[in-house]
């Protein structure tokens, strides 16, 4: 292991100390602070893709829609990125919070494939919008 990448793993388990206590402020910083720490190109390491997911759920969190979109259209290029089913389930949850139900059910759409009804734990409205779909896959 590189030294970059024991500071980086002490920065995300304060920051999913933080998250987990729901101090989305701190937790962010920390979650920023290890995303800085990556070489560049940093989005060739899959510690980028734990960064940078854990900056989008802050966002999210915190209702700053436009910066979790942000985060989670950069993960889609990291490492494992575009076929996780909770980083398209956030996707979702981003489109659905801002209005836009077309890219919402694409990416729930992607999150179910990927992870089935597991991923929408406690996300009845999500799994509401693709209803059509879910149905359809399990007849």
């Amino acid at each position: 292991m590189k030294p970059w990448q024991h500071l980086f793993q002490n920065a995300m388990g304060d920051g999913e100390t933080y998250f987990n206590a729901g101090d989305y402020h701190r937790a962010r910083l920390l979650f920023q602070e290890a995303f800085e720490l990556i070489p560049q190109p940093q989005r060739n390491y899959a510690e980028s893709t734990q960064a940078l997911s854990g900056l989008a759920d802050c966002f999210y969190y915190l209702e700053n829609y436009e910066k979790a979109k942000a985060a989670l259209d950069d993960v889609l290029f990291c490492p494992g990125g575009a076929s996780s089913p909770t980083i398209r389930l956030r996707r979702g949850q981003v489109f659905y919070k801002t209005g836009d139900l077309e890219k919402a059910r694409m990416e729930l759409t992607a999150a179910y494939l990927n992870g089935g009804l597991a991923v929408f734990h406690n996300e009845e409205e999500c799994q509401k919008l693709i209803a059509d779909v879910i149905e359809g896959y399990q007849k």
